[in-house]
Parts: C-alpha cells; structure tokens; sequence
C-alpha cells in the first residue's frame, strides 16, 4: 500500500488504518511501523524526520501513529494569518 500521487499524508493513513482493521489480521507493531512507512513517500519522510527529532524508524509504532495524528491535527492556516 503506497500514497497515491493526489493523496495527502492524512488520507493515507486513514486509509491505511481502514485497510488494516478490514484485513482482520493481527500484526506485531513492528511489522505495522514498517507497512505504514513503506508507503510514504521519500520527501515526506524527510518531513517526519524532522518533526520526529531524528530518523522516524526509530519511534515504536504507537509514537509514529501519535506523531502523525499531532501533525495532521493542526488545521491549515491562510497564508499571512496569525495565531495569537
């Protein structure tokens, strides 16, 4: 399972989330960590990288899951548009 070229990062992983529970299938958390990171693409995983504070491999599957969640939960902001 890869992200499709229009997909955003969200619909990913919520597709990746629905497709696992619809397999009804139990796998270990490691081999889930690197089904979901296999089908991201290089450019953004570097993104991850980043807000990982170093590789995003090394986070245990339960951590990448949380970070995506804190990453894809910020709402979008127009451009020139402060938070205060």
């Amino acid at each position: 399972m890869t992200t499709r070229t229009d997909e955003s990062l969200d619909d990913y992983e919520e597709r990746f989330q629905l497709s696992y529970k619809r397999a009804r299938c139990t796998l270990d958390p490691k081999s889930l960590k690197f089904l979901l990171l296999k089908g991201i693409p290089e450019d953004l995983l570097d993104t991850l990288h980043f807000f990982a504070g170093g590789y995003i491999y090394q986070l245990p599957y339960d951590d990448i899951k949380t970070l995506l969640e804190t990453i894809l939960g910020q709402p979008e902001r127009e451009v020139g548009e402060v938070n205060l």
